[in-house]
This record gives C-alpha cells, sequence and structure tokens, in this order.
C-alpha cells in the first residue's frame, strides 16, 4: 500500500515538529552530556568548533559550568568571535562567572564595542557581575543613546537594578545624574509600561503598598485554640487562624512539642526564638528537644538561631558533637538544606564562613535519562489544574532536557496532584510541590542546574527551586513579574502560556488538583 505523497509529507512534519534538538544530533548530546557533568576540558574542544550550532551549545554551557579559571579564555574568544548569537551567550557565560577578570574584561568590551545591539546586552551584564560602582558609566551611556528604544531600556534598566543590588549604584552620586535619567524614563512615557514601572519602583526602593496592621489576641496556651484549629482542613488554614495571636513563650513550646503538622510547629518556634529569647539564652536540654524531633525544618530553625548568637558574641550552651552527630544522621542529597544549615552552625563555633559545595562535588551522581529525553515533543505541554483554574505549560527541553525529563516523569506518576503551594511572595513567585508541604522536603534525589542564556524571568516563567548550584528538585515556582536577580541562578524549565491570571490568584494553601500532559 503506498502512502500519498501529502500524508507521508505530513506525516514527516509532524515528526520532525515533535523532535527536540537532541534527537537527532549525538554531538549535541555529548557536548550537553559534557555541561551536565562539568567537564571542562572535554568542553573546550567544542568552544572552539568552526560549526557555528556546536560553537554556541558549547558556549551556553559554560553559563552552567561556572568556572572562573575560564574566564579569560571565554573573553578572548569574544574579541574574536564574529557571530551575534555567540557573542550574546559570551557575555552571558562570562557574566555568570562572579569574579573581578570577568567584570573589567566586560568594560573593556563594552567600551571598544561598536555594535549597539550587543554593547547594550554587554552593559547589563557588567551590572550583573559588578564590582565597584558603575553610577558613571551606567548615566553617560543614557546620555549618549539619542532615542532610548525598548530593547536599550530593556537592558539598561534590568543592568541599573541589578547593579543596585549589589550596592554598585548610586542614585545620589553626581548630583543626582542617574535619577535624572529614571524621570526622564517615565516622562517620555517611552518602553513597555508594566516593565518600567516595575525596574523604576524597584530601583527607587518604592515600597509596596503596606498591608493594614493587625491587632493580635493574646494566646497563652494551645489549649485555648485548640478545638477550633482542630476542625479546620488543612495546616495552611491552621497557620492562618494562628497569626491571628500573640504566642505566649508557654503557648510556643506547647505547639512545637505537639503532634501539628510541621509548618506550625516551624512557626511557633520561630514566634519562640525571635520573640522569647532575646533575654535569655537558650540551653542545651531545649535544643536537644528540638533536634529529638528529627524534623529537618525545626533543626534548620535552631541553626539559624545558634549562627545569629554566635555572630553576636553571645553565648551558645551546645556541644558542636551534638550538631555534628544530627548532621551524620541526615539523609543526603533529600535534606541537603538542612546538612548545609548545621554546618554553617557548625563553622560558626569557629568564627568560620561556610563555602557551598553541591552534593554532585562530593561524590553524587544523577546520570542524564537520554533514552527518556529523547522522545520528549519540543512543543510538549503540561496542564495544572488548580482549585483556582488552570494553567498550561510549554516545557523547555531544549534549554532544560533533564529538568523536564525529571518533572515529566513526576507528572506521569501523579507525584504532584493534591500537591499544596506552600509559599507565596506577592508580585515575585509562587511556590510548590513540596512533599512535607513546609517547603523544606525532597525526595531522594537532586539534578543540575541548567542555565541558559536563553531564558530570563518574567510573568509566568517557572523555574525550579534549590538552595544552591546543582541542587535542584521537585519544588517549583513561577513567577509574577521580572526577576533579573534570578537568571542565571535558578532553572526555568518551562513557562505558562495560558492562565496567566491564575498565577496571582493563587495563595499559600491552594492545591494543585492534578497535573497531566497535554498535546
Amino acid at each position: 500500500m503506498k502512502i500519498p505523497f501529502a500524508l507521508f509529507f505530513m506525516l514527516a512534519i509532524n515528526v520532525l515538529l515533535a523532535q527536540n534538538r537532541f534527537t537527532n544530533d549525538a554531538t549535541l548530546r555529548q557536548i550537553y552530556g559534557y555541561e551536565y557533568e562539568r567537564k571542562i576540558d572535554s568542553l573546550i574542544p567544542y568552544l572552539s568548533s568552526k560549526n557555528n550550532l556546536y560553537r554556541f551549545a558549547a558556549i551556553q554551557s559554560m553559563s552552567s559550568v561556572q568556572d572562573t579559571n575560564a574566564v579569560p579564555f571565554l573573553l578572548q574568544m569574544l574579541a574574536l568571535e564574529k557571530v551575534d548569537s555567540c557573542k550574546l551567550a559570551l557575555i552571558f557565560s562570562i557574566s555568570q562567572q562572579d569574579c573581578d577578570t570577568a567584570f573589567k574584561g566586560l568594560i573593556n568590551y563594552y567600551k571598544n564595542c561598536s555594535q549597539a545591539a550587543i554593547k547594550i546586552v554587554c552593559l547589563e551584564a557588567i551590572g550583573k557581575v559588578s564590582k565597584k560602582d558603575v553610577t558613571a558609566l551606567f548615566a553617560q551611556s543614557f546620555a549618549l543613546t539619542n532615542k532610548p528604544n525598548d530593547t536599550f531600556l530593556h537592558h539598561w534598566l534590568r543592568g541599573v537594578y541589578l547593579a543596585k543590588r549589589r550596592k554598585n549604584i548610586d542614585l545620589n552620586k553626581e548630583k543626582e545624574q542617574l535619577s535624572k535619567c529614571l524621570e526622564t524614563i517615565l516622562q517620555n512615557n517611552t518602553g513597555a509600561t508594566d516593565e518600567i514601572n516595575y525596574y523604576y519602583s524597584k530601583i527607587m526602593n518604592q515600597a509596596s503598598v503596606a498591608a493594614p496592621e493587625i491587632v493580635k489576641i493574646s494566646l497563652k496556651s494551645m489549649l485555648d485554640i485548640d478545638v477550633q484549629l482542630q476542625s479546620l482542613k488543612t495546616p495552611y488554614l491552621q497557620l492562618t487562624l494562628l497569626e491571628k495571636y500573640e504566642l505566649s513563650a508557654n503557648a510556643c513550646r506547647e505547639f512545637f512539642t505537639s503532634n501539628y503538622h510541621s509548618l506550625i510547629k516551624y512557626y511557633a518556634l520561630d514566634v519562640y526564638l525571635q520573640k522569647h529569647t532575646w533575654n535569655n539564652k537558650v540551653d542545651q536540654v531545649f535544643i536537644e528537644s528540638i533536634f529529638d524531633q528529627n524534623d529537618v525544618a525545626l533543626i534548620s530553625s535552631i541553626c539559624e538561631y545558634i549562627i545569629e548568637q554566635n555572630q553576636n558574641n553571645k553565648t551558645v550552651d551546645l556541644r558542636i558533637d551534638i550538631l555534628q552527630n544530627t548532621q551524620r544522621q541526615l539523609f543526603l542529597p533529600r535534606d541537603f538544606e538542612t546538612w548545609i544549615d548545621l554546618q554553617k552552625a557548625i563553622l560558626s563555633f569557629q568564627g568560620k564562613a561556610y563555602q557551598y559545595k553541591s552534593c554532585f562535588e562530593t561524590g553524587y551522581q544523577n546520570a542524564i535519562d537520554w533514552n527518556y529525553i529523547l522522545k520528549i515533543d519540543a512543543q510538549q505541554k503540561v496542564k495544572i489544574t488548580t482549585n483556582k483554574g488552570t494553567m498550561v505549560l510549554l516545557l523547555k527541553v531544549n534549554e532544560a532536557p533533564s529538568s523536564v525529563a525529571n518533572f515529566l516523569k513526576l507528572v506521569d506518576e501523579g507525584y504532584y496532584n493534591g500537591k499544596y503551594f506552600h509559599r507565596m511572595v506577592p508580585n515575585f513567585v509562587v511556590q510548590g510541590g513540596c512533599p512535607r508541604g513546609n517547603g523544606w522536603g525532597a525526595l531522594e534525589w537532586n539534578q543540575r542546574s541548567e542555565l541558559s542564556s536563553n531564558l530570563r524571568y518574567k510573568k509566568g516563567s517557572v523555574g525550579l527551586a534549590s538552595v544552591g548550584k546543582d541542587s535542584e528538585g521537585v519544588q517549583f515556582f513561577i513567577s509574577h513579574n521580572y526577576a533579573p536577580h534570578l537568571d542565571g541562578r535558578y532553572t526555568i524549565f518551562a513557562e505558562v502560556i495560558k492562565g496567566l491570571d491564575v498565577i496571582g490568584n493563587l495563595v499559600v494553601g491552594d492545591q494543585m488538583l492534578s497535573l497531566e500532559r497535554i498535546p
């Protein structure tokens, strides 16, 4: 039986559309494999490839690898590169290496660059990796632009914002020259209005509308509210009620030694440490009683207290070996966040700062499942049904193949069905997927960070939560707005393409009823 040419053509197109960039390209898989395994020596030959596609892929890989030793070589490549897409990828990768060499190298390239489109992206990167005051540089770049268009303003504002976060922008310097630039942007009504307003308010430190002050009711004992709490269906509703009360020291102690959900215990312990210990040191018996509960959230909370006390030169009545024994009992990488907090607490007794080291650096492995990745449709979508409405995600398998594969496996297993959104920061993110429901949960694996220069955080971007590079897992967040300080730090693996209005309506305690693949 012969297949009509038209039908054959349509089938061929459908197959082609269903493929991702790795499906039929073994070289791209190899480059990505070296990126995932952080094998810089194996990546270097591809950085000089005559094939623009492979050179671009290798350059992008360096943004995830992040090795400051490669910065001089990347800067040398940038000076010689002829292809614009590769230039932009190099600028991003260099800005990912937070060191003085990267900063000075980008400054030098910016001053000698003649391409306006490349120059303004470089300026944003300078703000991101700035090591000293760059107020004059940004003011001068604005003054030299006759008619700043949307593209210029997009990168210029992001650069100013990122540099200000690093305290390398002074709005009052040189007779408020930079402040006048910002005022000019507003007065001329140029650029995308929502983006201009967002960055202006962030750069100028304009506070959000303050919530009305709530007069809390004094609560002496847990028993006085126990019946009301037990009548509520979820710990999130219980917490909402509890936040209306001023908890006494006695009530706090009753809660964090009760059978309530970890979310409630953590809140009570936080109140106790913040409100009821300022004039009294917490003794060893108390700390041991918290450790005895084997709750990672509570352990991390008490570690933060210990660190703060040591930094303020206040005596902490605790033997270090108790912290070390607790640390050894944790399961890695599942309890990695609490392991880090314990390590910080241990070092605080010695007056030392913790230097981050991922689980992968200690020998932990989590191999790439290429057989699974190669079958993922480049346009694969997932529908999230919540109690507030539905959202549709477009997955970014070309940029974050491993993250997408792990997410899809969880979706197919029904892992997310019934999970809650445990965190919501207005005008920033909503986050969920935690197996414990309080943000301290993970499964028995971590994955590598995938930090593509193609993707930036904006409204609807879906990223993976982490406690540091290469520590991503099952928790994900959806951005409410632009968030350039997250770019290159948190993996973006999807974007909301339908149901954007739902994002802003989600609050702590809202539920993911189901997640499913859709065509």
